[in-house]
């Protein structure tokens, strides 16, 4: 289980932050948090609104991260 959570952490890492997949197969019909900053510092020079979405996208993250770290000393503990 604790190869569960380090593998559930590390694909949700990597999508949360993906840019160009989305835009590419959805375009600027959905709007990712990934797509939201780089629209906001690229097109709409908005640094406010890319700053604030960069900082949930980080906090979401780090959330994630720790979260998965503390079910997996546990499963390790269980174990």
């Amino acid at each position: 289980m604790p190869g569960v959570a380090a593998g559930v952490t590390l694909v949700f890492s990597m999508s949360i932050a993906a840019y160009v997949i989305p835009t590419l197969l959805m375009g600027d019909r959905y709007q990712t948090l990934s797509t939201t900053i780089a629209t906001s510092f690229l097109y709409l020079q908005d640094p406010q609104r890319g700053s604030v979405a960069g900082v949930v996208l980080l906090a979401m993250s780090l959330v994630v991260v720790v979260v998965s770290a503390v079910l997996a000393r546990r499963l390790r503990a269980a174990a």
